[in-house]
């Protein structure tokens, strides 16, 4: 791995000087240093995990990617209507996240939860050491890199719950980055170190290895459209930059003509305009990020203001890959869901600018100066974090059914309603809610079927998921919703505004209840019923 360094040509005078005292400071407390680097590196991975095991618990998606999978193994084929809802659905049914169902469900039946948690931190870890390789090779000290690594820790955490497609997407997108970085690093050295044919013969190796890595990318996750738009976006660069662009092209057109490489053949390029096209407003993830996470949005803004110290700093010019962090940047701040992907890019790039900059030889200088306290510090860090790690528990899957999970922001699962279902071998439709959806449908499939889960546009027809959240609001329309489908059963949320309406009815009553859910069904079931004061705990996955 290479680290760039600055020529005193391409700075002022006093920066320079203050570089060269940098650099003399450093090299007299090289060994105090070297320790201070490994203490403060070690913190930071103990920060990650710590942050990492807050989220343990089941991400929604994963119920209905692995139910795909078993489906798909049962049938021997990819099947292309949908055989879970018994609401209006699309056809074909294209599921971008298969793959990713595939991986999970041979993961869990392999290892079962501990397998899941295993491949959880092996994606996140990666992305995280693939983003800072991707910034040395850029030219960031390792002084810089620790310093403003803590801010991505500490706002891009959302998007590394357990397991879900998104973190293969982060993965490739690093990788992807930490070529990017070889690339420019290569371009700029190849002329001194290596003949034109050899600079030649690596970059196409360079790009032609994408080539698979893009199909199995588009199979696990629509989320491959992020490293098209960065290649997109680095080939604009390069264009202004008078570079040569006709290989870009070239493996660009080829990306395009790839996507078709899935089970759905062609019918993925629809789907993906559909998808890509459609606005979401009722989805969390989906909405701006000053709304849906406004104490992230504050630590988006300091590393956003980092960014902008070192534009006039630097120049456009010198900091290459910034048009990929702006586009990135913008679609952070307006949708949620892509905040992760922007600190992915942003801890891939930005250390490299700061390191050319006053504040750059400032965070070196502290180093040099107050390394012996920088270790200590970074070792209370680590017992603190370490500490915290270890009592989250973070290689348990948890399956989140109380109160207290609701209240830290964690998706809420009707355990007790679907095993109460389960024990009396119901068999119907049952009216669901968005987030526990995916769980009734791999539960209870194929005895029942359900009204509405993750997958959203991927299965639903336009409209279901309005009239869904509109009924559970309690708004009105709501008896006409529940009228309009052959609904057997209603799962609600005992904090739903339509817990009481319900009740009320005459043609329906509760035939379990426990402190998160209760369970309706039509008047006149033989089923009994079953009350109980809390909600049921379980550990065992799936």
């Amino acid at each position: 791995m290479t680290v760039a360094t600055t020529t005193a040509g391409s700075m002022s005078a006093p920066l320079g000087l203050e570089l060269l005292t940098v650099e003399v400071r450093l090299m007299s407390n090289a060994k105090a240093l070297r320790l201070a680097r490994v203490v403060a590196g070690c913190a930071l991975a103990a920060m990650f995990l710590a942050h990492l095991g807050m989220l343990t618990f089941v991400d929604p998606d994963l119920w209905h990617e692995m139910a795909l999978a078993r489906e798909l193994i049962a049938a021997g084929a990819m099947p292309l209507v949908d055989e879970y809802a018994y609401t209006p659905t699309v056809q074909p049914v294209v599921h971008h996240e298969w793959g990713t169902g595939v991986v999970l469900y041979a993961v869990s039946m392999l290892g079962g939860s501990t397998a899941l948690m295993t491949l959880k931190y092996a994606l996140s870890f990666g992305t995280a050491i693939l983003c800072c390789a991707a910034a040395r090779r850029r030219g960031a000290s390792w002084e810089v890199l620790f310093s403003v690594a803590p801010l991505t820790i500490l706002s891009g955490i959302i998007g590394f719950t357990t397991v879900r497609a998104q973190l293969f997407t982060l993965f490739f997108v690093a990788l992807l980055m930490y070529d990017l970085a070889c690339a420019d690093d290569a371009n700029d050295s190849s002329a001194a170190t290596r003949s034109s044919s050899q600079a030649s013969r690596s970059t196409w190796l360079r790009w032609l290895k994408w080539l698979p890595l893009y199909v199995a990318w588009l199979n696990l996750h629509a989320g491959f459209v992020v490293g098209v738009g960065i290649l997109a976006l680095y080939g604009c660069e390069r264009l202004c930059r008078r570079q040569p662009v006709g290989l870009l092209l070239a493996v660009g057109f080829t990306l395009v003509g790839l996507v078709a490489i899935n089970p759905y053949g062609v019918e993925y390029y629809p789907y993906l305009y559909r998808a890509l096209t459609m606005p979401r407003p009722l989805v969390t993830e989906w909405q701006p990020l000053w709304t849906a996470e406004p104490t992230m949005f504050r630590l988006y803004l300091a590393s956003v203001l980092l960014v902008l110290y070192a534009v006039p700093k630097l120049g456009v010019r010198q900091m290459p890959g910034l048009l990929i962090l702006a586009v990135c940047a913008l679609l952070a701040a307006k949708h949620t869901r892509h905040l992760s992907i922007y600190l992915v890019v942003w801890l891939s790039l930005t250390p490299a600018y700061l390191e050319r900059t006053r504040l750059g030889s400032s965070l070196r200088m502290a180093w040099a100066k107050r390394c012996r306290w920088i270790a200590v510090a970074g070792a209370l860090i680590l017992g603190f974090s370490g500490t915290q790690a270890a009592l989250s528990r973070p290689w348990e899957l948890d399956i989140p059914t109380g109160d207290a999970d609701a209240h830290l922001g964690r998706p809420v699962y009707p355990v007790g309603a679907v095993a109460y279902l389960r024990e009396n071998q119901v068999r119907g439709n049952l009216f669901t809610p968005f987030v526990p959806g995916g769980y009734c449908l791999y539960q209870l499939h194929p005895a029942m079927k359900v009204s509405l889960d993750g997958r959203y546009e991927v299965a639903y027809a336009p409209g279901v998921l309005e009239e869904n959240v509109a009924f559970y609001a309690a708004k009105s329309g709501w008896r006409e919703t529940l009228d309009k489908y052959p609904t057997d059963y209603v799962l609600v949320p005992r904090s739903a505004p339509i817990a009481e309406p319900l009740k009320k009815l005459s043609d329906w009553q509760p035939i379990y209840t426990d402190a998160m859910f209760i369970l309706f069904a039509r008047a006149g079931s033989n089923f009994p019923r079953l009350e109980r004061a809390e909600a049921p705990t379980t550990t065992a996955f799936p």
